[in-house]
């Protein structure tokens, strides 16, 4: 994350974002998954199709956005150190 802040300013805030989710990921696996047998079934049934659907989403993000701005980042960040 680190290079991307520095390398792209205008584009960090849209990468801390998408790493953000991740603590969405863990809250949903370690508190909403567990009580997912105590709801009705299709409630249950829709409650994981929205998480699948929003990780889906975060997937495409992350391959769109993040990794692409984090390996130019870090070539930016390499040839900088070199000509250093």
């Amino acid at each position: 994350m680190r290079p991307i802040m520095w390398e792209f300013k205008e584009k960090s805030e849209e990468s801390i974002i998408i790493l953000r989710y991740h603590r969405e990921l863990v809250d949903f696996l370690e508190h909403r998954l567990p009580k997912l047998t105590s709801l009705p079934e299709n409630v249950a049934r829709r409650e994981v199709g929205i998480f699948v659907k929003e990780l889906r989403k975060h997937h495409e993000e992350e391959e769109e956005t993040l990794f692409p701005l984090a390996l130019k980042a870090d070539s930016l960040y390499e040839k900088r150190i070199r000509s250093d």
